[in-house]
């Protein structure tokens, strides 16, 4: 739009120049010539004021559908990170769980694994024990 508008004033300074060459080179002898430069001169600025402010027009209506171009890709771009987010709270909710099972399941291992433990010490004093009775009644009997 820019450029369009430079080569339309550059076309109107021509036609100024165009005019007062005229002017000069006649000396006022052709009057008609004269006014038929201005005419096309008024002609030539009044069409370039039309498509100015056609080409204006345009850019406005461009600048608004850029906004609203925009509007909406923030607007798609907000939904999309919310849903990410969404996916990604629900993802690391279900990692929790997960921990917590494996956490229950190892504790449960360790009750188990003392208990066991425990298990072994009173077999071996019960052992002992049935050791000690059994070497004092050898030692009454015999």
């Amino acid at each position: 739009l820019e450029t369009d508008c430079a080569v339309k004033s550059a076309a109107v300074e021509r036609l100024e120049r165009a005019l007062q060459d005229a002017a000069s080179a006649s000396s006022g002898t052709d009057q008609g010539a004269l006014t038929r430069l201005k005419l096309e001169k008024e002609r030539d600025e009044m069409k370039l004021k039309h498509d100015i402010s056609t080409m204006e027009e345009q850019l406005t209506r461009k600048d608004t559908e850029l906004g609203e171009v925009k509007a909406k890709a923030k607007a798609q771009s907000e939904t999309l990170m919310l849903r990410l987010q969404e996916k990604y709270e629900k993802a690391l909710n279900v990692m929790k769980e997960q921990l917590q099972i494996r956490e229950r399941e190892l504790n449960y291992y360790k009750s188990c694994q003392k208990t066991s433990e425990g298990e072994v010490r009173l077999l071996h004093s019960i052992i002992y024990d049935l050791g000690l009775r059994f070497q004092v009644m050898q030692q009454e009997g015999g």
